[in-house]
């Protein structure tokens, strides 16, 4: 049988000018190893700040040194890098911090939360929420602790909700992420400090959570 030979769909003019778009494919490379170069950064300055601060914020056996870096393509379309340090997991239980560098969206410090704890760190978010320093910090409302876009029904201010619709809250979902979030979109983004953004977003959320900081 003779193939059909009637045309496919036409190329509109926004997609003879996506497909004829090179700059962004020959910069990309570079863009991520300078974001990588940002994490390790970081990572160095985590790790001084582990050295000295109190051991048992941690569960025995938490990664306070090595961390790992993620090179990932495709989250939702979208390349990112991310850095866990410290970081802790186990099939019940998890205790890290998660910073997300996601193209096109946002740099973002995360605390993630899960184990036998967890009703004390709902009991310490819901008495420290309206402090100063946590006004600009994000609580998960998804039901997976690994669901990033920034949707209302995915996260929520800590600060706007009642001290039982926060215990409430993170009684049905069954973990605890905290996020201090940079737009890329930002006017002061090309100038952020990560490493320094990222141990201030640690410290803030690990008091805000952790009954015994």
């Amino acid at each position: 049988m003779k193939p059909e030979t009637e045309s496919n769909e036409a190329w509109n003019s926004h997609d003879l000018r996506l497909i004829r778009e090179v700059e962004l494919f020959q910069h990309k490379p570079r863009i991520l190893k300078k974001a990588e170069a940002h994490l390790e950064t970081l990572a160095d300055a985590l790790r001084w700040e582990l050295q000295h601060s109190p051991a048992d914020l941690l569960p025995p056996g938490a990664d306070r040194e090595n961390g790992q870096l993620v090179r990932g393509e495709n989250h939702k379309g979208f390349p990112f890098r991310s850095l866990d340090l410290p970081q802790f997991f186990n099939k019940t239980e998890f205790f890290t911090f998660r910073t997300l560098f996601w193209w096109g969206h946002y740099l973002g410090f995360a605390l993630l939360l899960k184990g036998p704890e967890l009703e004390a760190y709902s009991q310490n978010i819901a008495a420290r929420k309206s402090e100063a320093r946590f006004s600009d910090v994000n609580i998960a409302a998804a039901s997976s602790p690994w669901e990033w876009s920034l949707e209302e029904e995915n996260f929520k201010r800590p600060a706007a909700m009642a001290s039982e619709e926060i215990v409430e809250l993170i009684e049905k979902i069954g973990y605890v992420k905290l996020c201090r979030i940079f737009p890329l979109g930002d006017e002061s983004f090309s100038n952020l400090n990560w490493a320094k953004e990222g141990v201030r977003a640690y410290n803030d959320l690990v008091v805000l959570a952790a009954a015994s900081a």
